[in-house]
C-alpha cells in the first residue's frame, strides 16, 4: 500500500487505544499526532509511532501550527471529545474524517 501523507491526530488516554494510529501509520503511511501533556507520557506515545505530540491542556491549533501544519485530515477521538469538540472543528480539514467511540454531540461543544 502506497503512503498516503494524511494527516492523522488521536485523542487517548487508554494504552490499548494508543497503539491503533501507530499501527495505521505502519500500514498506510498517515502522519500520527497524538495528544499526551506529561513528559513520561509523550515519550511513551512518541515510541508507539507518533510522529508529533499535542498536549490536550493548550490550544491544538496554535500548537499544529507551530509543528507547521494548518489542521488534520483525521481526527480519532477516543476520550474527551465533548470537552475538545470545538478544537476538534476548527483544526480538521473540510472534507476531513471524525472517528468517535463515546457518544457525544459536537453542536453542544461550539
Amino acid at each position: 500500500m502506497e503512503p498516503t501523507g494524511a494527516r492523522c491526530w488521536s485523542l487517548v488516554a487508554r494504552a490499548g487505544l494508543a497503539r491503533s494510529p501507530s499501527l495505521a501509520r505502519k500500514l498506510t503511511g498517515l502522519i500520527v499526532f497524538a495528544t499526551a501533556s506529561r513528559e513520561q507520557t509523550r515519550d511513551w506515545v512518541k515510541g508507539l509511532g507518533a510522529q508529533h505530540v499535542i498536549d490536550y491542556s493548550q490550544p491544538f491549533a496554535l500548537q499544529l501550527k507551530a509543528a507547521g501544519f494548518a489542521g488534520v485530515d483525521i481526527v480519532l477521538a477516543l476520550t474527551g471529545t465533548q470537552r475538545n469538540a470545538a478544537q476538534i472543528l476548527e483544526v480538521i480539514s473540510p472534507l476531513g474524517r471524525l472517528g468517535l467511540i463515546e457518544g457525544v454531540d459536537l453542536a453542544a461543544g461550539l
